[in-house]
């Protein structure tokens, strides 16, 4: 196969849907851990009210209770991993020898999304197994 715009274009867009595939049937965990929101921007702020309060039965007046603002900004980071492929693999037509390679970079970048959580869980569960 000749290395053109065109193959090329084809070729990636193939290695696109084997990557998007493997992403999104990959089993993970990460709705258990953390809300995903979609981020457009360079960084996202965001605010929220304090804990709701517990249901009370309701005797007498209202108790009206205050909620406290909170708030944190998370900056967006890029992320990748790029391969190469050879030259001759193109040239005989045999990159689709890489869709594993491509599949496993989208089951992998799945995994990759709960590295953040991963530290603090751990160091949560060893205080909670050290009496702390």
């Amino acid at each position: 196969m000749h290395v053109n715009d065109q193959n090329l274009e084809t070729a990636f867009k193939g290695f696109k849907e084997i990557y998007n595939q493997a992403f999104g049937s990959a089993v993970s965990h990460q709705a258990m851990l953390a809300m995903t929101v979609n981020s457009h921007t360079s960084e996202e702020n965001y605010g929220w009210l304090g804990q709701f309060p517990m249901m009370r039965e309701w005797i007498g007046d209202r108790q009206l209770k205050k909620l406290a603002s909170h708030g944190f900004t998370i900056k967006n980071k890029k992320f990748e991993s790029t391969i190469t492929i050879k030259r001759e693999d193109f040239d005989d037509d045999r990159y689709g020898i890489y869709n594993p390679v491509v599949s496993e970079m989208g089951r992998v970048a799945t995994s990759d999304l709960l590295q953040p959580c991963s530290s603090p869980i751990a160091n949560c569960a060893r205080a909670d197994l050290m009496g702390s």
